[in-house]
């Protein structure tokens, strides 16, 4: 899937959004993010492998987010394209990103002095060359997530001797955004998780999975009836400052005209179209939800008896009403939207 080395790096402002792209070659298995000015103090090799040999020494980074892990226990080289965003402007995939995404990262912690690199791991430290990629950003905390590109599945992006075309897609598009520092990140080296259970595959061919297995059901959404609509969603997302995982926005604006879902879960879910009732609306779903006092690190999607489904990065998690407060039972916490969308067509499960 990663690709011979064919280009270099470039910095590209598309509105408020910046976008860096850069090749990047490791012989460690594994390249990073990392705030400049936090390895400053790592000028040889003995220091180096006091600070990262280990996985565990890695992840004290990770924790203090100066060191995000785009980790395939792979050496060669990557292509991968930054996309950051803002508070009013949020970096999600393009419709052309989604549709080749091959699996994606929950959100890694990014507290930075200002100046990002991306490199392989074995190039952190305070010598700065070509190998390494900078990018300047605000100095602030960020979420990272990283997701990888079946770019090579993508129809004619090879050259005649195999290697990709000027045009094809990166191995890697790493969307970076503000955000709070108390909600829930990744703090481990490896970057994706271990599938838990027997979906695989891209975010496609999950939710074909999930249509198979349930086809009796109808498709969620008639296009007839709710057409759902892209610039209402991004309203919803710039007023309330709601940060949905791809898979979401992909299932709003796409996938739920062919996609079931469970019964429960349909009922107070909030689709991206403004004429509904408010108890089907998204807007007022979330408005409601920011007047209960459900704080803005969370991105609400569905109401059930005063308590909202929200977003915390990718994982999904319930806002208890009663207590003002997570659930704090981790059996209702899912990983992913699509686990969540999953298990909403099991019955014994009280809450999805």
């Amino acid at each position: 899937m990663l690709r011979n080395l064919f280009s270099t790096k470039n910095t590209n402002k598309q509105g408020n959004l910046i976008e860096y792209r850069k090749v990047i070659t490791t012989n460690a298995g594994m390249y990073g993010i990392w705030d400049i000015p936090a390895f400053s103090h790592i000028s040889d090799y003995d220091e180096w492998e006091m600070e990262l040999l280990e996985d565990q020494d890695i992840e004290k980074h990770i924790d203090l987010g100066v060191f995000a892990p785009i980790y395939i226990r792979s050496d060669g080289v990557a292509d991968v394209l930054i996309r950051v965003g803002t508070e009013s402007v949020i970096a999600i995939l393009t419709e052309r990103e989604s549709k080749y995404k091959y699996v994606s990262s929950n959100e890694y912690l990014l507290d930075t002095h200002g100046e990002l690199g991306l490199s392989g791991i074995e190039f952190i430290g305070n010598t700065i060359d070509e190998d390494i990629g900078v990018l300047q950003v605000n100095q602030g905390k960020y979420a990272a997530t990283i997701h990888l590109i079946s770019w090579d599945d993508e129809p004619n992006m090879r050259k005649e001797d195999g290697t990709a075309k000027e045009e094809a897609l990166p191995d890697f598009v790493v969307l970076i955004n503000p955000t709070h520092e108390d909600r829930v990140f990744r703090k481990t080296v490896e970057t994706f998780e271990t599938p838990k259970s027997d979906i695989s595959g891209s975010e496609y061919q999950r939710f074909l999975q999930i249509k198979g297995m349930y086809s009796d059901y109808e498709p969620a959404l008639k296009e007839a009836i709710a057409p759902t609509n892209s610039d209402f969603l991004q309203d919803v997302v710039e007023q309330f400052n709601c940060n949905y995982p791809q898979a979401f926005i992909d299932f709003q604006l796409s996938y739920a005209y062919e996609i079931p879902m469970g019964d429960f879960a349909f009922e107070g879910f909030g689709w991206a179209n403004r004429s509904l009732p408010p108890y089907m609306n998204l807007h007022e779903i979330v408005k409601d939800a920011r007047k209960i006092g459900v704080p803005e690190i969370y991105a609400p999607f569905k109401v059930d008896n005063g308590d909202y489904y929200c977003f915390s990065g990718e994982t999904v998690v319930i806002w208890d009403h009663n207590s003002n407060g997570l659930e704090s039972d981790q059996n209702y916490v899912w990983s992913d939207f699509l686990e969540w969308l999953e298990k909403s067509f099991d019955d014994d499960n009280e809450y999805a």
